[in-house]
């Protein structure tokens, strides 16, 4: 008897850890609550998704994640937002998402200038820029400059406020406000300097960075809701009985309806992704809820949460197979209408527990959301009744996300009550059309970051995660299943290979170079040269070379110098870790339609030719980092800059476990919030203040964050 009870215990602890496991794999495999928005385009930007191996024009309003490009041609400038912190590109710059998760962003910048606004950066929460000759680590909210050079001999990092440290050649240096750290590829150890004068791509993001400390929407809204600063000049903000804040567009045309005026794409882990054609339409088409009230749309935001959920598209789906929304003749339709206040969010993609709840609290009073077996033919969804509201496309025009707008059929009501549910995911496989969003018929070239900016290593401190697979290699598995959504792979599936192969005591290979729709690159991918022993390198993920828009250009062999910044005075000699290279694939060439653009800023700034082929460089200490040494008193700009020589092992990504399937949930309860706690409506469109913001009013209710697990094994990084 005593040892059958000692089975059963065993058994119990057993099936209560596997649980616990089960449960830990499932918020595992939950994609990231935030998303980086392409906020603002100016000339000729290009945008490559980490799951394709071609380039396209980049979108307003599209969200990046983990492993996609960017790049912008002469001329060019854009903006990305991540809740309230900013970065802005300059002219021919190439620009990728190595990572982006709740608490992590890691970039790769191989040519060009990135401006970067921290205005939050909690204790957990780590920025990392890569570049060809050291990783930059921002510690503390301010406003940081990093510059590459064309031939990516050379970079700079200014903190013109903040607090930030540079790892190069073995030395890690510490970047103070007002300070520009020069670090090159020739062995030398970074050059700390006075910070160089503002110009005036410093002054354009300094004015934008301005209209947003100002923003009236901030008093509504979390400024962690991505999108929230282009609200003021696009609406006006009133308070409803039952909704509370409501904030309405200004100008719509007679038509309109949420989720009508844009096109659906397909951005893993995500799905189907609504992308908005209005300059504010993002996070009012991803947060919150819509509302028919008093003969106009209202979007209701809910309860101001720090740091809400982003979610691809908060809509119910209807129609599947032999759905005609009354004009398709042969072809099936899909169509959809927006979720009201009050009605649960089910995503797609296959999600925990945790994740449902935290992505509907801000707007769902119930109880319990259970997401396992939900009847969703016998929900009254408010908006299904509302005249207008309904919007259905043949699927041939969703899956080739082409512009929804005119071409679009508004649904009778009394189909749309008819029509089946579908759920919040639509039953439309997706094509390679759906992920790089073309324009039909266009032979125009996109511009792309030439070969040598492509295939350049960087350095990098924290190891980032395996790139994602290519669409074409899961895309059979995303077929319609009947009326089903169609929904992507979980992310352990859709993870491939760890971003490079290490070659020990040696230098790594590129690809050979291929072509799509573009005459064929004759130029063979060479190795890089063997200059430098003893050295930690890091390639681009995935990438395959490009031709280069100046094949004659010289290599360098001396870093490159700064306009604008004082000569050096002293330095650290150089030491130099073991080695650890990562090999580069090469980019492909290809012709497409032209990007997008948008010209509402300043005149923009002339950039820098292109460059010659990379240089390999050293990498960083990453597990352990003493503290700089006491500094001696000297004159200004003669600081000499500490160094730290400790050998970093480099750690091999951890494939994540297969999630199981979610079940039943517990979710707060949201309480209505009185009506003399909100700030009084803003009447006016545009709001103008003189001085800065007073301390917002509002109501914050948060979250507690599980404690996050320490990146790569060592403790997060502040001053």
């Amino acid at each position: 008897m005593r040892g059958t009870r000692v089975l059963i215990g065993t058994a119990a602890a057993l099936l209560l850890g596997s649980l616990a496991t089960v449960k830990a794999q499932d918020q595992e495999q939950d994609p990231s609550s935030r998303v980086l928005r392409a906020s603002y385009l100016q000339g000729e930007v290009s945008f490559r998704p980490g799951t394709v191996d071609d380039w396209t024009s980049a979108t307003l309003n599209y969200p990046l994640s983990s492993g996609d490009h960017l790049w912008t041609d002469t001329d060019a400038r854009a903006e990305l937002h991540v809740g309230s912190n900013a970065i802005r590109l300059g002219p021919e710059t190439a620009f990728e998402i190595l990572d982006l998760d709740d608490n992590h962003l890691q970039i790769r910048l191989t040519q060009g200038s990135a401006l970067i606004r921290l205005r939050t950066l909690d204790s957990d929460d780590n920025v990392e820029i890569d570049t060809p000759t050291g990783a930059v680590t921002l510690i503390r909210d301010g406003t940081y400059r990093i510059d590459v050079s064309s031939d990516g001999a050379t970079s700079t990092i200014t903190a013109r406020n903040g607090d930030a440290e540079v790892t190069s050649n073995a030395n890690t240096v510490p970047v103070r406000p007002n300070e520009t750290v020069l670090f090159t590829a020739d062995g030398a150890s970074p050059d700390v300097r006075n910070a160089s004068p503002l110009d005036e791509y410093d002054r354009w993001a300094d004015a934008r960075d301005r209209a947003e400390d100002q923003s009236v929407s901030a008093q509504y809204v979390s400024r962690d809701m991505t999108g929230y600063e282009d609200l003021d000049r696009n609406g006006s903000w009133s308070d409803d009985a039952e909704y509370g804040h409501v904030w309405a567009p200004t100008l719509v045309v007679d038509d309109w309806a949420p989720y009508r005026y844009g096109r659906w794409a397909w951005v893993e882990p995500y799905g189907w992704t609504w992308i908005d054609d209005a300059p504010w339409g993002f996070a009012p088409f991803h947060y919150g809820r819509w509302a028919y009230v008093r003969n106009r749309w209202v979007w209701a935001p809910g309860i101001i949460r720090r740091r809400p959920v982003y979610a691809p598209a908060l809509v119910v789906f209807v129609g599947g197979s032999n759905f005609h929304g009354g004009r398709y003749g042969d072809r099936d339709g899909v169509a959809w209408f927006p979720l009201a206040p009050n009605e649960v969010y089910r995503p797609a993609y296959r999600v925990s527990d945790r994740y449902v709840r935290r992505v509907n609290v801000t707007n769902v009073h119930i109880t319990n959301i259970n997401i396992t077996n939900v009847n969703v033919t016998n929900i009254q969804y408010r908006n299904r009744s509302v005249q207008g509201a309904t919007t259905s496309v043949p699927q041939d025009q969703f899956a080739g996300s082409r512009r929804i707008g005119r071409a679009a059929i508004i649904v009778p009501v009394d189909q749309a009550r008819s029509a089946h549910v579908v759920g919040d995911g639509a039953p439309v496989a997706p094509t390679q059309q759906s992920v790089l969003i073309r324009r039909q018929n266009s032979t125009t070239v996109v511009r792309r970051p030439p070969e040598a900016t492509q295939a350049r290593q960087v350095v990098w401190k924290n190891t980032p995660p395996p790139r994602p697979a290519t669409f074409q290699s899961h895309v059979a598995q995303l077929q319609t299943n009947g009326d089903k959504p169609v929904a992507p792979l979980p992310i352990s599936q859709t993870r491939g290979a760890p971003r490079s192969g290490v070659a020990r005591g040696g230098i790594s290979h590129t690809d050979a170079p291929a072509t799509v729709n573009g005459p064929t690159n004759n130029d063979g991918a060479r190795p890089l040269p063997n200059t430098r022993p003893n050295i930690n390198v890091r390639s681009n993920p995935n990438d395959q070379a490009q031709r280069v828009t100046n094949p004659n250009a010289p290599a360098a062999t001396v870093p490159t110098a700064q306009p604008g910044i004082p000569a050096n005075t002293r330095a650290v000699p150089q030491q130099q870790p073991n080695t650890n290279v990562r090999p580069t694939p090469v980019e492909r060439p290809n012709t497409n339609d032209r990007p997008m653009s948008h010209t509402d800023g300043p005149s923009p700034v002339s950039g820098s030719p292109n460059g010659s082929p990379a240089h390999t460089v050293g990498e960083p200490s990453q597990s352990v980092r003493p503290a700089p040494p006491a500094q001696p008193v000297s004159p200004p700009n003669t600081r000499t800059a500490p160094r730290t020589d400790v050998q970093q092992p480099v750690q091999q990504p951890v494939q994540r476990p297969v999630a199981q399937p979610p079940h039943t949930v517990q979710t707060e309860e949201r309480k209505s919030p009185a009506q003399g706690e909100r700030p009084q409506p803003v009447q006016q469109q545009q709001p103008k203040r003189t001085t800065d913001a007073a301390p917002e009013r509002r109501r914050v209710q948060t979250e507690e964050k599980p404690k996050q697990p320490d990146r790569d094994g060592k403790p997060p990084r502040r001053v």
